[in-house]
Parts: C-alpha cells; sequence; structure tokens
C-alpha cells in the first residue's frame, strides 16, 4: 500500500449526532429510545446562556456522541445565543436530527434552525427532519374530530391515518421549501415516528446510518447492533410489562365474572323457591274455591226438598175445592192466565236472584285467587327477583365481553412484539447492507479484490480491526 493509498483509508472514529428542536417535541425520549441507552432524562433540562450552557449536554456513549441543542423560535435574545452554538457544531457533527410536531411542523422556529444550518456549511442531505406525535392530527368525519392513534410499535393500522400522515410529510417539506427558498430538500428525508412507543424508529435510524460518512463506518455498525439491541429489548419489556397487566387484569375479570355467575345462580334458585310458593297458594287458594263450591252445593240441594212440597200442598188444596163445572172452567183459565203472566215474572226474580248470587261468589273467588292468606300478590314476589336476575345477567355480558376484549389484547401484544422484533431484524440487515456497500465502494479503489469479497460478516466480527490490519500490510 502506499502512501497516498493509506492516506485515503481513514482511520475510523466515533460518529458525532446533533439533536435539535424545541423543548416538549420529545427530543430526550426520542435519543434515549433510538440510541438503546437512558443518555438523558426527559424532561429536566433547563435552558440558561451560552455560559451556563446547561441547555446543552452531550451524552458520549461506547459507539455514538449526541448533543442535544434547543430550537429556535422562543425569543430573539435566545436565538441570538442558541444560533452561536449551533455555529460551533455545525462543522464537526456528522448528521443531524430535527424534531417537530404537528399540525404545522415547518413554522417560524423550524424554519429558523434548518436556515441556522443552512448557513453555517451544513449539507441539506445531512439533514433528517423527524415528525413526532403524530397522534395530534386528526380529521373531520360527519361533524366528529378522529385522531390518529398510535397502536404501540406497529403505529398507525388505519388507510385513511396513513394517508394523513403522507400528506403531513408533502405539507411539511412544501412549507421548507417556500420558507427557505430551496428545492434540494428530499421527502425520503421527512420520517414520521413516534418516540413514545418506538413506532418508524428503526427506519429513522437506517436514515441517520445513510448520512454518516465512511470514516464512522466500523463505529456505525457497532452502534447500530447496540441500538436495534437494546430497542429490541426496550419494546420486549414494555411489551411483556403492558401483557402482564393485562394478563393480572384478564384474571380479576374472570373472578369477577365466576362470582357474577355464582350470584345469578343463587337468584334463579331464589327465583324458583319463589315461584314454587306461588303455585302453592295458587293450590290453596284452588282449594278453598273448591271447598266454597261444594257447600254452596250442598245448599242448593237443601232447598229442593222444601220447595217440591209446598207445590204438591198448593196443588192438593186447589183440587180438592167445591166449584161449579162453570166455575171451574172459568177459574182454570184464570188460573192458567195468571200462571202464564206470574210465571215468567217469577222465573225472572230467581235467575236475576241466582245470577246476583254466583257473580258474588265468582268476585269472591276471584279475589281469594288473587289475594293469598298473606295478602300478597303472587307475581309480585318474584318481581325484584326478576329484575335484580336481569341487571345480573347485563353485567356478565359486559364482563363476558371485557374478558374478550383482554384476551384479544394479550394475544395482540404478543403479535406485535413478534412484528416488532421482525422490523427490528430486517432494518439490522438493511442498514448493515448500506454499510458493507459504502465500505466496499471505498476500498474497491485501493484493492479491488478486497472490496469485491469483503461480506457483512467480516465487519461484524471486527471492522476496525480488519481496516487497522489492512492499514498495517506493507503488501496491500
Amino acid at each position: 500500500m502506499n502512501p497516498r493509498e493509506r492516506d485515503e483509508l481513514e482511520p475510523q472514529r466515533i460518529p458525532v449526532v446533533v439533536v435539535c428542536g424545541a423543548t416538549g417535541v420529545g427530543k430526550t425520549t426520542m435519543i434515549n429510545t433510538l440510541f438503546g441507552r437512558k443518555v438523558g432524562e426527559v424532561g429536566r433540562i433547563t435552558r440558561g446562556t451560552v455560559k451556563d450552557a446547561r441547555h446543552v449536554w452531550e451524552a458520549q456513549g461506547e459507539h455514538i456522541h449526541v448533543i442535544d441543542l434547543p430550537g429556535l423560535g422562543d425569543s430573539e435574545d435566545l436565538d441570538n445565543e442558541f444560533k452561536e452554538i449551533y455555529r460551533r457544531y455545525a462543522p464537526t457533527a456528522d448528521g443531524f436530527i430535527l424534531v417537530t410536531t404537528p399540525p404545522r411542523p415547518a413554522h417560524r422556529g423550524t424554519l429558523d434552525t434548518v436556515k441556522t444550518l443552512l448557513d453555517s456549511g451544513v449539507e441539506p442531505g445531512k439533514i433528517i427532519f423527524a415528525l413526532n406525535r403524530l397522534s395530534l392530527l386528526d380529521r373531520e368525519t360527519n361533524g366528529t374530530r378522529e385522531s390518529i392513534t398510535i397502536n404501540g410499535f406497529e403505529g398507525p393500522t388505519l388507510p385513511w391515518e396513513h394517508e394523513l400522515i403522507e400528506e403531513q410529510r408533502k405539507q411539511f417539506l412544501k412549507d421548507l421549501a417556500r420558507g427557505l427558498k430551496r428545492d434540494d430538500l428530499s421527502l425520503e428525508r421527512v420520517i414520521p415516528f413516534d418516540a413514545f412507543t418506538g413506532w418508524n424508529l428503526p427506519l429513522l435510524l437506517h436514515r441517520l446510518v445513510d448520512i454518516l460518512p465512511y470514516a464512522t463506518a466500523s463505529e456505525t455498525e457497532e452502534m447500530v447492533d447496540q441500538s436495534l439491541d437494546d430497542m429490541r429489548a426496550s419494546i420486549s419489556s414494555r411489551l411483556r410489562a403492558q401483557r402482564e397487566a393485562a394478563e393480572a387484569e384478564l384474571a380479576r375479570k374472570s373472578r369477577e365474572l365466576e362470582q357474577q355467575q355464582l350470584k345469578r345462580t343463587q337468584l334463579m334458585v331464589d327465583l324458583l323457591k319463589e315461584e314454587i310458593d306461588n303455585l302453592k297458594d295458587e293450590i290453596d287458594n284452588t282449594k278453598e274455591e273448591l271447598r266454597r263450591f261444594k257447600s254452596e252445593l250442598r245448599e242448593v240441594k237443601s232447598m229442593q226438598p222444601r220447595t217440591t212440597g209446598e207445590s204438591a200442598a198448593s196443588s192438593s188444596a186447589w183440587t180438592n175445592s167445591p166449584r161449579t163445572p162453570s166455575e171451574d172452567k172459568r177459574t182454570t183459565a184464570a188460573k192458567w192466565d195468571s200462571s202464564r203472566t206470574d210465571a215468567p215474572s217469577a222465573h225472572r226474580t230467581g235467575e236475576n236472584q241466582g245470577r246476583t248470587e254466583k257473580d258474588g261468589r265468582k268476585n269472591d273467588r276471584e279475589v281469594s285467587r288473587r289475594l293469598p292468606p298473606d295478602s300478597t300478590p303472587p307475581s309480585s314476589r318474584g318481581n325484584d327477583t326478576r329484575e335484580k336476575l336481569a341487571q345480573l345477567e347485563q353485567d356478565i355480558q359486559r364482563k363476558q365481553e371485557e374478558k374478550r376484549r383482554l384476551e384479544k389484547k394479550i394475544d395482540s401484544l404478543g403479535e406485535t412484539e413478534k412484528e416488532a422484533i421482525s422490523q427490528i431484524e430486517e432494518s439490522r440487515v438493511a442498514i448493515k447492507k448500506g454499510i458493507l456497500a459504502r465500505v466496499k465502494e471505498k476500498l474497491k479503489r485501493i484493492w479491488p479484490t478486497v472490496g469485491a469479497s469483503l461480506t457483512a460478516s467480516a465487519i461484524a466480527q471486527g471492522g476496525r480491526r480488519l481496516l487497522a490490519w489492512l492499514r498495517d500490510q506493507s503488501t496491500f
């Protein structure tokens, strides 16, 4: 290897990434999740002057330096101080991530931040725009506002949510181009994500690795492994915690459901006992009615002989009285007429009297049937129990639905964990392929055979040592 070729093989160094954006947009949460280490405490950053510099902190991990800078746009005095900090870090930083939030992320502070970076010599291709907290986006449907839902690592799932996010990306880039009067900004660098759940963070890491220089390839490869491993562990831990909480809730709901079902069984037994008591009362009433009927029947039978005897005596007296033939004829005719006239009246009187007595007895029987000895209508005894049973049935149905919902949630959390691990591993392969491609391209200038035969496993097994060995080979 001649001196010129050895110089082309740059020494590997730790990458430096600047994360900027206004306070409260989720920068620290993103850093902690993206780089796999707790490099900053969320909400503990305080702003001060440039001398104090408490608003600027640097987390120096094993594989990457991360510098968190405040965004612009709060006040003119603070902006002047922060611009000095930007100018100090701009020449040495390898990449920039600008975090912002909806509804219109490209506001004046974002525009001033990007303009300051560009004026400080930062290339547009080194800036990644990260759109966080997309759940703030919403739409109106039939007079109702609907917000985007971030379903854990899976992210938004509905088509309209993805369409709204894509519109937001394009609108953001359009606002940037109009505000900065530039047309060299790429939509590929505008990444929607969620700092808390980790949704789309592998893609954000992929875009970051794409803009890092070759001189950080070895460290970047190690950083990617560490970041994705920690991201995988963090997401799995969070999902397991959610699943355990859901399983505990499911166990509690199952116990409550068992208690409600036992209570329902007891109420059904109570209702059955009340129905049996009602049947007993009806049987007693029927027996009482039968007893009264028999008593009335005996009274009727006891009256029949007396009535027959009186009729016979009257007939005998009328037959034995002395009369002339003509008188007999007139008397007979008169009696016949009288009997024809009076008989219906007497019959009707007896019939009405009998109907009245019968109706009275019937009413008595109805009252007796409706009012058992304890004077409590049988049907009303089970009403309270039936109402309680109906209410309990509704509670049981509601708890059964909650139980089914929790079971689905537990299943979905398991599937989400599998999907998250799959996405992380796919991102690992894709990112390493990109790193490998850059290393191959660089080495081809020096020795085409090495550049063509270098594999991802060679980098994974010691990229830094490999490059150091290549620099030291006199025969290379």
